[in-house]
């Protein structure tokens, strides 16, 4: 029925979606910065769905600007490449790798 027929306080008190035993793989991603083409706009800094992109407040490029910086302690870019659309001097190159699905299903 798919929450048909019940009310709304019924269905925000409804248990939330599990995957059970079965692990969801998640994107892993790592984004580089030419600093050289950066011209400090802070656009990718507003766009990172996970706010892993700051400016470099310590050094300049040869412009005279602040580069963009992949601040990710914890690996926990997915690599959407959100920051490379958007970036106008094409200064971003992601890569990004998802685990393969022969890996999953062994364990």
């Amino acid at each position: 029925m798919g929450g048909a027929g019940r009310s709304a306080l019924e269905r925000s008190q409804a248990a939330p979606y599990r995957w059970g035993q079965r692990r969801c793989p998640v994107a892993k991603g790592r984004i580089l910065i030419e600093e050289a083409l950066c011209k400090g706009c802070e656009l990718c800094t507003t766009v990172c769905p996970k706010d892993l992109i700051e400016m470099a407040s310590n050094r300049f490029t040869p412009k005279g600007y602040h580069p963009a910086t992949l601040a990710d302690p914890d690996q926990d870019c997915t690599g959407c490449a959100i920051c490379s659309v958007i970036c106008p001097e094409a200064a971003i190159t992601v890569y990004r790798w998802v685990p393969a699905r022969a890996a999953l299903a062994a364990g």
